[in-house]
């Protein structure tokens, strides 16, 4: 679960819960609800549900979802879609964390009706989630990977990426860019001998906006660790092209209870 107010008003949440080994199967069931205000008076909601087939490494996903826009002085956005999924996490644990890959990949398509038209269209979207680990004792290479956008269809506005932030592109202001299509690497180099490590990352990326293709690209620093059940990731990053004095501090706690 999590929620943030906007600084428009109104507040983004997001509620994911998953029942496991449905019978005694592999078999999980999934629920996803979530809610945005992307600008000031504009709400959207959103509700998926999943059904997941784990195996050893691999988890194979599919549903269906239902997405509602309610921009300001506009007709309401819809888009019903069927979902597919994969999720693979290769490699194993070891004293600095795990070393492998872990990838995720996820496309959905439906019928979508937009707030310049009453009819109806095939609407389609992807996204590919993914970082990786190596650990040569105390030096650890890796980095992070997230791409995706539009892939059919007039883009909906309500449901175009919001980009910058500790999620993606760490030094911009979270919501720097609204990105129909979007490709970012993140390389990281870290130092450590467990799981407490500092890292020092690059973030580069390539975002197709409305007004044309724009190239963000940042530099930090970072410190990610474990407290007990919490897993703490604290960074400074700031954009290549505004200078030290841009930059911008984050700090997440997860708790990890299962």
């Amino acid at each position: 679960i999590t929620a943030r107010r906007a600084d428009w008003g109104g507040v983004d949440a997001y509620l994911r819960y998953r029942e496991p080994w449905i019978a005694g199967t592999p078999l999980s069931a999934e629920i996803r609800i979530a809610q945005s205000v992307p600008e000031s008076s504009w709400v959207n909601r959103e509700g998926e549900l999943l059904l997941i087939w784990s195996m050893p490494a691999l988890d194979v996903s599919a549903g269906a979802g239902q997405w509602r826009g309610y921009p300001p002085s506009a007709p309401r956005q819809t888009y019903s879609y069927g979902i597919v999924g994969l999720s693979a996490r290769p490699g194993s644990r070891v004293p600095q964390g795990w070393q492998g890959a872990e990838v995720d990949l996820e496309v959905d398509m439906g019928r979508a009706t937009m707030s310049d038209t009453t009819e109806e269209e095939t609407y389609a979207s992807a996204e590919l989630t993914g970082r990786g680990d190596l650990y040569l004792g105390w030096l650890g290479l890796g980095g992070r990977v997230v791409a995706g956008g539009v892939l059919e269809g007039e883009w909906i506005p309500g449901r175009l990426r919001r980009m910058g932030g500790a999620e993606d592109l760490r030094g911009y202001a979270e919501r720097s860019f609204r990105a129909g299509r979007y490709a970012v690497a993140g390389p990281e180099l870290s130092l450590g001998e467990t799981e407490t490590r500092f890292f020092v990352f690059s973030d580069l990326g390539a975002v197709e906006t409305e007004e044309g293709w724009r190239w963000p690209a940042s530099l930090g620093v970072g410190f990610r660790g474990r407290s007990g059940l919490f897993r703490v990731e604290t960074a400074l990053g700031f954009p290549v092209r505004q200078g030290l004095d841009a930059g911008r501090v984050y700090l997440q706690a997860v708790a990890e209870v299962l």
